[in-house]
């Protein structure tokens, strides 16, 4: 008998689950952090816009120099209204002893705490005002808030920027996520952490349920579900196919796609003896996960398949693996 090479599988058992695509497709690929950065307090000119991005590095710098003008003086400020306190402290203390010896009027003594207290509480505003503008001050240069990448500048360098103005957009491209809307029924099988197979331009992808946002929509009767993709594996804005589990998961007998040899009156398996000789075996499918594929019929775990050439074979032909898998 002729003697021909294929490439062997092995029929397995394994733990299977039922999907089907997320509803309302497409899904998008979307950047969870993503931030327009603005000024904060000030007004000025930006004097500076650069394109590093990291933590708390350096996004752009305002011409702060009213800012310094405005410090200088809250300080010299707060300075003289503290002289002025002290002052008037020592005074309020001599009024009060020469009223205790019948020196003064009542008048003058009460005048003289009355400036001590009007000193004092003008102090506290000129100190307030001191921290105001130091703050102002320290928030001339705008910091990013994260880690990411400027996709966008708003503003360039000599523009005039006020307070509120956006100069730049920031995106954090390492933490990429997809949101797909999943029938209500489809969240009993979904857990925090649980592996969920995506597809991008027919790639499959791995990706991981962030989050299962647990309200759903009274008309469509679904839930948005958040997954996480790892860093690179997607560009933000790509079109995403997503499956969901329908169904618990089962143990089935599974072969690879490959070895599923379809004819018009049934779909076929070719199993391989001890002898080396195929043997035709009709089966039926089922789920599918990836590239495995249930099949029920006279079929055992352990067993050998053909998983690449079935096509051209017909049973009773002697064969020998040219390959594993």
């Amino acid at each position: 008998m002729f003697q021909q090479r294929f490439h062997v599988g092995v029929i397995f058992k394994a733990l299977l689950h039922s999907f089907k695509l997320g509803a309302h497709g497409p899904n998008l690929v979307h950047r969870p952090m993503q931030l327009r950065v603005g000024v904060p307090y000030l007004y000025g000119q930006i004097e500076l816009l650069l394109q590093i991005v990291g933590l708390y590095i350096l996004h752009a710098r305002i011409d702060n120099n009213l800012a310094a003008t405005q410090l200088a003086s809250d300080k010299a400020n707060v300075a003289r209204l503290a002289a002025s306190l002290r002052f008037n402290r020592d005074q309020a203390a001599r009024m009060q002893t020469l009223f205790d010896a019948n020196a003064i009027a009542k008048s003058t003594r009460d005048q003289a705490v009355s400036q001590r207290d009007m000193t004092a509480a003008e102090l506290a505003q000129a100190r307030a005002q001191l921290s105001r503008t130091q703050y102002q001050y320290d928030h001339g240069q705008i910091r990013a808030p994260f880690p990411g990448r400027v996709v966008a500048r708003l503003i360039q360098p000599g523009e005039y920027a006020t307070a509120g103005k956006e100069i730049v957009r920031l995106v954090d491209i390492d933490s990429l996520e997809v949101r797909t809307q999943a029938p209500i029924e489809s969240a009993h099988y979904l857990r925090d952490g649980m592996p969920i197979t995506v597809e991008i331009d027919k790639r499959p992808i791995n990706a991981t349920v962030l989050a299962i946002v647990p309200v759903g929509d009274e008309l469509s009767r679904t839930i948005e579900v958040r997954l996480a993709l790892t860093p690179g594996a997607a560009y933000v804005g790509d079109a995403v196919r997503v499956f969901l589990p329908s169904a618990e998961p089962r143990d089935v007998l599974a072969v690879p796609r490959d070895a599923l040899v379809l004819r018009e009156d049934n779909t076929y398996v070719f199993k391989v003896n001890p002898k080396s000789v195929a043997q035709r075996v009709a089966v039926e499918t089922g789920t599918e996960d990836g590239t495995l594929v249930e099949v029920r019929g006279l079929i055992k775990a352990g067993e050998r398949v053909i998983v690449s050439g079935a096509e051209r074979l017909e049973a009773g032909q002697k064969v020998r693996a040219v390959g594993a898998s």
